[in-house]
């Protein structure tokens, strides 16, 4: 597991309640051939689009009607070398990995492509609850006793909570 994919994992799964980061931009890139044009979020119709399965990209780009979802990033490169794809859409660190393991990156572009809304849910259960109360009391103490900073750091990632910019604390429920 690369280390962009265990960070994500680790902080859904630890570290990030719905008080702290309702709505926490995601990062969506695209790989794309450097013969290739751009796409951006409004022109992607027609495109061979892919990307991994059950991400709903469809949902956030418009016009978009022929995409592919792919259960592994592993063979995403040589689908775009032999054109069964124009264009891989993920995260943007995700993107990072992936790159990183072209033999020859510079055959590839790496765009950024729209800021979307991430949240982390709970199951509407007593258990959910419980666990929403927890992760929101213990974000509040790490991101005010700046415990996180180190681990975006290791993992060279932006850090989301400088001062001026702490999410206020949500009661929403969906």
């Amino acid at each position: 597991m690369s280390g962009c994919r265990l960070w994500g994992l680790l902080l859904a799964l630890l570290f990030w309640p719905p008080a702290w980061a309702a709505e926490m931009p995601g990062l969506p890139a695209q790989i794309r051939l450097v013969s290739e044009e751009w796409i951006d979020n409004t022109n992607a119709d027609g495109s061979g689009l892919a990307w991994v399965r059950r991400y709903k990209y469809q949902d956030y780009l418009p016009n978009v009607r022929h995409f592919n979802e792919i259960l592994r990033r592993d063979g995403i490169l040589s689908m775009l070398q032999h054109s069964r794809a124009d264009y891989y859409i993920d995260a943007l660190a995700e993107v990072d990995y992936v790159l990183g393991q072209a033999p020859d990156p510079s055959v590839f572009r790496r765009t950024h492509l729209v800021e979307l809304p991430l949240y982390l849910g709970f199951s509407d259960s007593e258990r959910g609850r419980a666990l929403l109360a927890l992760y929101d009391r213990r974000m509040d103490e790490l991101v005010k006793g700046g415990r996180l900073r180190s681990l975006f750091e290791r993992w060279k990632q932006p850090y989301p909570f400088e001062s001026d910019n702490v999410p206020a604390a949500t009661d929403q429920t969906y």
